[in-house]
């Protein structure tokens, strides 16, 4: 019913009730869509089941709220294993993204939320224990981002990892591309084993208000 309601095309607002959700492939949303949790007060859980990226966001007008996305797992490296975001217009608000890790490819961009393009705001969210690990190059453990506009006001993002054995930055986030803002944010507690522990700014923009920064480790600086 959840995959019915979200990729059929016919319906513009899917509001899901309390619980776990185990999805055994991605959740595709590819046109305007707003997936909400019914009760704020209980979890609503989409979970990977360590077996396959949660969401993945092509297009459109989309908003999130009331989410937890959770074992969203790539086996073979790539691209964001909760959350995908090709481009668009992206909300989350009051959101939870964890334990989400890509595991044994070359490259690993993005554990929790990986973004290439579009403009994403995260409200009130917060990202933990997601892990980027590859062979090679590894960058963002909770945020990848490569092109676009990425807003986050009052988020918490700790307790992520980049682990590579070439180049792994960011374990809170990875800036390659595009304009970050920060607004009311805590950046703590993440580790990379090259650089950047919090953030790693490669290209693109970073602009932090009233945000903390603070408790990350990078093995090399």
């Amino acid at each position: 019913e959840l995959f019915y309601a979200v990729e059929s095309g016919k319906f513009d607002t899917t509001i899901i009730h309390p619980g776990t959700y185990i999805l055994m492939r991605t959740l595709i949303i590819d046109a305007n869509m707003t997936l909400i949790n019914k009760d704020p007060e209980q979890t609503a859980i989409l979970d990977g089941n360590s077996t396959t990226r949660v969401l993945e966001i092509s297009v459109g007008t989309v908003k999130l709220r009331g989410l937890q996305v959770t074992r969203g797992k790539l086996q073979a490296g790539g691209y964001g294993a909760g959350i995908l975001v090709e481009s668009g217009v992206v909300t989350l608000e009051t959101c939870i993204i964890s334990s989400n890790n890509i595991k044994r490819g070359h490259e690993a961009y993005g554990a929790g939320v990986a973004i290439k393009d579009g403009t994403t705001h995260f409200y009130d969210c917060t990202l933990f224990e997601n892990d980027a690990d590859a062979s090679g190059r590894s960058q963002g453990g909770g945020l990848h981002v490569e092109g676009g506009v990425l807003s986050l006001t009052n988020c918490n993002i700790h307790s992520n990892n980049a682990w590579g054995d070439y180049g792994a930055s960011g374990g809170g986030i990875s800036i390659v591309q595009g304009q970050v803002i920060l607004t009311g944010c805590s950046i703590f507690d993440n580790l990379a084993t090259w650089t950047g522990g919090g953030i790693a700014i490669h290209g693109g923009s970073l602009f932090a208000h009233n945000s903390v920064i603070s408790d990350n480790g990078a093995y090399n600086y």
